[in-house]
């Protein structure tokens, strides 16, 4: 959960380049859509809330290929 907390919380620890336009405006755009699509924050214990987190990560959608880029956010890489 903590590789997934960053942009699927109410919690975020914003980057350094958060507060650079247009980075800024990007970054914010992604977290609220991964909000809205799951907020750790808000998590109810809905099983298929928690069944559809868990297919989209074994399909390899999230996290999404560009967010670790260039070494960028090294703790949302997953393992098998």
């Amino acid at each position: 959960m903590r590789a997934c907390y960053d942009c699927h919380s109410n919690e975020t620890s914003y980057p350094w380049y958060s507060n650079v336009a247009p980075m800024s405006w990007l970054l914010q755009n992604h977290i609220v859509e991964g909000r809205s699509k799951l907020n750790f924050s808000e998590f109810t214990t809905d099983p298929g809330e928690a069944h559809e987190a868990v297919e989209v990560i074994e399909n390899g959608e999230m996290p999404p290929a560009n967010y670790t880029w260039f070494g960028l956010h090294s703790t949302a890489k997953l393992t098998e």
